[in-house]
């Protein structure tokens, strides 16, 4: 098995969607994102946030699909369903990326991907994903791989909550290193 790591950008997945095979034999057959869901990756794209890597088989040239999501069906998906016009942005998105050039007009909750200045459009275009490219491998191996991919764990709530940090979680991170709630609290856990 050869892995390639290499960067492809929405508009080139958008360009080869149709070479693609989204439902390999390992794939769930359903849809498992909502439209909230979809609009919080193409949001995560226009505010230059970081996305988890995409892995794809490379079936070589004699197939009927070059390639094969082994693990971002549901990131490919909404990208290209997003820029076909296929759902708007979120009500309350908020533009915080890179300042944009004078003139330019941020995009805005319940635009479209046909409604951005030319200039947004482009930089969704243009974000380029960390995608590796899986070759010469046994689809015994494409499968284990997508097993190794997806049996992470999922965040608890309190995780989730966490990870969105704020003055209540400072607050909660004190009050937990502070010697009287170590000394006189005590916390059963299962």
């Amino acid at each position: 098995m050869q892995c390639t790591p290499s960067l492809w950008s929405i508009k080139k997945y958008w360009q080869n969607s149709l070479t693609i095979d989204m439902n390999p034999s390992y794939q769930r057959q359903s849809e498992v994102w909502n439209v909230r869901s979809k609009a919080h990756l193409i949001d995560s794209v226009l505010n230059s946030y970081d996305i988890p890597k995409i892995y794809l088989h490379d079936l070589g040239s004699g197939s009927k699909h070059r390639h094969a999501v082994i693990d971002g069906k549901q990131r490919i998906g909404a990208l290209i369903e997003f820029r076909e016009n296929g759902f708007p942005l979120a009500d309350d998105f908020k533009y915080t990326g890179l300042p944009l050039p004078s003139g330019v007009s941020e995009p805005v909750g319940g635009q479209f991907f046909k409604d951005f200045a030319p200039e947004i459009a482009a930089k969704f275009d243009d974000f380029e994903i960390s995608t590796t490219e899986v070759a010469n491998a046994t689809s015994g191996q494409i499968e284990n791989l997508f097993v190794r991919l997806n049996s992470g764990v999922s965040l608890n709530q309190a995780e989730y909550r966490q990870g969105y940090g704020g003055k209540m979680i400072d607050l909660i991170g004190k009050i937990e290193g502070h010697e009287f709630f170590n000394k006189s609290v005590a916390v059963y856990l299962k």
